[in-house]
């Protein structure tokens, strides 16, 4: 499916898988991390810093494309990782439009990791009816190359969505 347009039923198998993880996220457990314990516990796969870049072709700079930033603490083998994230100028719905109150937005959170998928809760806006659930998945190049980020971020109630690719930056 990669570098084609996934079907509108792909895209909402993809939701329902999403709501359904962001829903088991409200059950988890905080535990000690990695950074917690003296390293006593391995980082695991998504432990790093991560630079989220829209998808979107009405975007034209680098710079214009800057979604989120984020930092995951991850420790091998857990099904949860804890995430520092900041909202930038693209996660604005529309980005040609002036710069929207969720510039800025940051927050600490727990992760549900699910094989090779990280959900998030994003509290961009004091909505809580409706929070914005970020998915991204780790993808297999075929190559020796890392395998590539990829991911959206969508709102609860599904009527809009962000695509984005990300570069881990350690």
């Amino acid at each position: 499916m990669i570098g084609k347009s996934p079907t509108n039923a792909a895209v909402q198998s993809m939701r329902r898988m999403t709501i359904l993880a962001a829903a088991a996220m409200v059950c988890v457990i905080p535990n000690a991390s990695a950074q917690e314990n003296d390293g006593a516990i391995p980082p695991g796969d998504w432990q790093g810093n991560y630079a989220l870049t829209r998808i979107d072709p009405r975007i034209r700079t680098l710079a214009g494309a800057d979604l989120i930033g984020m930092q995951v603490i991850h420790d091998r083998g857990e099904a949860t990782a804890t995430v520092s994230w900041d909202a930038r100028r693209a996660i604005c719905p529309d980005p040609l439009e002036a710069p929207c109150e969720w510039i800025g937005a940051n927050g600490t959170d727990r992760a549900r990791v699910i094989g090779d998928t990280l959900v998030l809760a994003l509290r961009l806006s004091p909505e809580e009816a409706d929070p914005a659930i970020l998915v991204m998945q780790r993808r297999p190049t075929g190559t020796r190359k890392p395998a590539r980020l990829t991911g959206f971020i969508t709102n609860a109630r599904a009527d809009w969505d962000i695509g984005f690719d990300a570069l881990k930056q350690d």
